[in-house]
């Protein structure tokens, strides 16, 4: 049995308020239709607010790839399903019970949780499980030189892909390519990352709300949600 580290637990439980919080201020702000306005400076600060709020999702997949998935059994892979596939049952009572039925084809696809992509992140992070013990196989039987190359390229795929095709990036691949660079980190640690990891985060966070003001205030692109 693993023992199960006080600090990464932390973690998770704070990347659970962050998904929280950005589903809640999704429905909140109505992000879908302010997106296309023009932005003021509070709304552009929400969007700042909700581009902390994704590393959410990003830091499950890291701490997966940091700490691996060596195996995935055919139980623990039915066991999610069947676990997904009771909450959809239980949407599906609670729709009929308030909405009458409002959306039969919303209900269906909950029936079929991991192949109907309703819930991306529960579809992704099954195929994860699916292809992570193979990743991680290779990874440590891979020299270095090998293992770098498969960073660079799925980095090309997975954001040069989004870039080119206009896709939101909330998908499989960008699991996939968090999960390699968990993975490499781990078996490759940089010394100087590590010692100055808070520093590293700090900065990266405040870039990355620098960058998602601008692009909200100046409507930039298509925005983002």
């Amino acid at each position: 049995m693993k023992e199960r580290n006080p600090n990464v637990e932390f973690l998770r439980v704070i990347m659970m308020l962050l998904i929280i919080m950005l589903h809640l201020s999704g429905e909140l702000f109505d992000i879908k239709n302010i997106i296309h306005q023009s932005h003021s400076l509070l709304v552009s600060s929400i969007f700042v607010i909700r581009s902390f709020c994704f590393l959410g999702v990003s830091t499950f997949a890291f701490i997966s790839g940091y700490y691996g998935i060596l195996t995935s059994t055919g139980k623990k892979l039915i066991r999610f399903e069947f676990f997904a596939l009771t909450w959809g049952l239980i949407f599906i009572i609670l729709d009929f019970l308030f909405n009458g039925f409002s959306s039969v084809n919303n209900l269906i696809l909950f029936l079929m949780p991991t192949t109907s992509g309703i819930c991306w992140y529960f579809s992704s992070y099954m195929l994860l499980l699916i292809f992570a013990p193979y990743i991680s196989f290779g990874f440590e039987h891979f020299d270095l030189k090998i293992n770098r190359s498969i960073v660079v390229v799925v980095v090309l795929l997975c954001y040069g892909g989004s870039f080119l095709f206009h896709q939101n990036g909330t998908s499989f691949m960008l699991l996939l390519y968090i999960y390699i660079i968990g993975r490499y980190l781990r078996l490759y640690p940089i010394a100087k990352w590590e010692n100055n990891s808070g520093s590293i985060a700090y900065f990266s966070i405040a870039i990355n709300a620098l960058l998602a003001f601008m692009i909200s205030y100046f409507n930039i692109g298509k925005g983002f949600c």
